[in-house]
Parts: C-alpha cells; sequence; structure tokens
C-alpha cells in the first residue's frame, strides 16, 4: 500500500524549498500525495467568512484572498503535474493553520507531514507561536521540517 503524505505549502521560498526536498529526496513512486495550503485568516476575516455581515469591503478582500489562493493552487498543480507526483491540491483556510494541517493528516491517515519553515528566532516564535512548532507537537505521524 502506498505511502500517504502531505505536504503543507504557502507561498513562501521555504514552502516551495520543502516540496523540492520531498521530490528530490523523499517521494517515492507508489506516494499519494496532498499538497495542503492553509492560508491564516484573520478573527473579522474568519468570523465573516461563517456568515458575518457582507459588503463592499468583504467582497473585494475575498476576492484578493482567493486570487493569491489560486495563484498558489496553481503553482503547486503544475509543480505535481511536473513531477508527476501521484494527488491532489487542497486549500483549507483557517486562522490558526498548524491547527488545520493536523486535522486534514489526522483525516487523510497520512503517514507524514513534510513543511518548511521561516526559521523564526526563539523570542518571535514564543510571541507569535510557529505552524511547523505546532505541527511537531500535535501530528499523529512523523513531520519533516525543512530549513533552507
Amino acid at each position: 500500500m502506498p505511502d500517504k503524505v502531505l505536504l503543507a505549502v504557502d507561498a513562501s521560498d521555504q514552502a516551495l524549498h520543502a516540496f523540492n526536498f520531498y521530490c528530490s529526496t523523499v517521494h517515492r513512486p507508489d506516494n499519494e500525495v496532498c499538497v495542503l495550503h492553509c492560508p491564516e485568516l484573520t478573527a473579522a476575516f474568519s468570523k465573516h467568512l461563517k456568515g458575518g455581515e457582507q459588503n463592499q469591503d468583504w467582497s473585494e478582500l475575498l476576492k484578493e484572498e482567493e486570487k493569491r489562493w489560486n495563484t498558489v493552487q496553481t503553482k503547486y498543480q503544475k509543480l505535481i503535474e511536473e513531477h508527476t507526483l501521484k494527488g491532489e491540491f487542497e486549500v483549507q483556510p483557517h486562522n490558526k493553520p498548524g491547527e488545520a494541517i493536523v486535522k486534514v493528516a489526522t483525516e487523510k491517515k497520512v503517514d507524514m507531514i513534510v513543511m518548511g519553515t521561516r526559521g523564526l528566532g526563539t523570542f518571535r516564535r514564543t510571541i507569535m507561536g510557529s505552524v511547523s512548532d505546532y505541527v511537531v507537537h500535535h501530528a499523529h505521524c512523523p513531520v519533516i521540517v525543512c530549513r533552507q
């Protein structure tokens, strides 16, 4: 049975580095891959998506966000094809991307998560939190965090 691998990506160079690391170092032809983009939502935007008030400003914000998501999706779908990976691209907007990554990994019963890190220092990571730190401590499976 092929291994299931979740590749957590965003628009950063670090995510692209992790994707390329996976393809060149870890990937096996029978692997099934889920390339997951979890754009972080602000509290106000998250409330809006759950049915809050709608006005022109929110419509424009939503269009801008969808454009960004589509750019990431187009980029990674092309890379999936170029590397002939068996898999899919998925977008899961969330106000806590680490939680979304762990949730999708659990639901899809993946065997491994591969992701990049922006390499924030200890102080910034303590104040702001870290997606990769959260995933490492909460995932049910091994996690590879690629440093650039």
